[in-house]
């Protein structure tokens, strides 16, 4: 006796802040849907319901589809219909109606609390719905759960030193950690084992923007018309903003990496403890010892004030960038 197949979730919800991520799983569905056939075998219809009314929903919904097994109808901002108690309760009824050979699809793009109305609905109807969060993650933690998630779900595995190498590399910044875990994904599935953080140091900082640790060592020798340079063409192809935030960041570990060393303390005891890779910490342990600590803490001092001009639109976060060039090129070094 053959098993019956199981049948496929017929809504879809897929929530949080992380757009990347929810329109990869909905790229993900359409490809599916897609099948050998190619674009001629999908019926797919996409709405937003800031536009439609729940009734045009329905309506697309219930049709059968053509020229395809199933339908799928990709609604997005799904909850502008249902900002009021009784159009939640109708909304609610239209997601109980939709047939087998429907997939509805909704993109809301915004994190749903534990206990929202749709959540509820959603986590009694077993199979029938599939529910998959998004959020950006909020600090280290959660940076570390998201990033293992995602190259589990990319079908790739990563140590934990692996993902802490790349953390130290990108920091927050979501999007371009997004980009090197599926370069990393792809990495581990051809090797057939999991990535390190040999692998990510290598990897990774060939995906970096262009020259940003020649950049960094520019800087830190002093070189301006180097660094100036460099920074032109990473102002090309990257968000000043972005460039600014590794910058700070990566200025924040020097100053604390000074300071250790200037209390001649243990220094890979203190990034074990912070779960930094020993090869940043060699990197940063040879740029430190360019500088003083009294002058590394007037430029941390010069670049606080940078910051807080351009969050007032004195100054454009790619002249602050230029500005550092030259506070680093004029600094006593040690």
């Amino acid at each position: 006796m053959t098993e019956q197949k199981k049948a496929p979730p017929r809504v879809y919800i897929f929530h949080g802040a992380h757009h990347l991520r929810r329109r990869e799983f909905v790229q993900r569905l359409i490809q599916r849907a897609k099948g050998k056939g190619g674009q001629e075998h999908l019926d797919l219809v996409e709405m937003d319901g800031e536009d439609v009314s729940l009734n045009d929903v329905l309506q697309q919904v219930l049709t059968f589809p053509f020229f395809a097994p199933r339908r799928l109808v990709i609604l997005r901002h799904p909850l502008h219909l249902a900002t009021r108690e009784k159009e939640r309760e109708a909304f609610l009824r239209m997601l109980e109606r939709v047939p087998p050979h429907t997939a509805l699809v909704l993109d809301i793009d915004e994190d749903l609390a534990p206990g929202h109305w749709l959540l509820t609905w959603a986590q009694r109807q077993g199979s029938r719905v599939y529910l998959r969060a998004t959020p950006v993650p909020r600090d280290l933690g959660s940076m570390l759960r998201w990033m293992g998630e995602v190259m589990k779900d990319e079908g790739g595995q990563a140590t934990p030193e692996a993902l802490m190498a790349l953390y130290s590399l990108v920091g927050d910044d979501v999007q371009r950690a997004y980009r090197e875990l599926q370069k990393l994904a792809l990495y581990s599935q051809a090797l057939g084992r999991p990535v390190t953080g040999e692998d990510v140091e290598r990897l990774a900082l060939e995906g970096t923007p262009p020259n940003l640790f020649e950049f960094g060592h520019a800087l830190a020798e002093g070189n301006a018309p180097k660094a100036m340079k460099v920074l032109q063409e990473l102002l090309q192809q990257e968000d000043p903003r972005t460039l600014w935030n590794l910058l700070v960041r990566h200025f924040r570990l020097l100053l604390l990496v000074r300071e250790i060393q200037e209390e001649g303390e243990d220094l890979y005891a203190w990034a074990r403890e912070e779960r930094l890779p020993q090869f940043v910490v060699r990197r940063l342990a040879r740029q430190a010892r360019r500088f003083s600590l009294e002058s590394l803490e007037r430029l941390y001092r010069r670049l606080l004030s940078l910051e807080d001009r351009f969050r007032r639109f004195e100054i454009t976060p790619a002249e602050a960038l230029e500005a550092v060039v030259y506070l680093f090129a004029r600094v006593t070094h040690s």
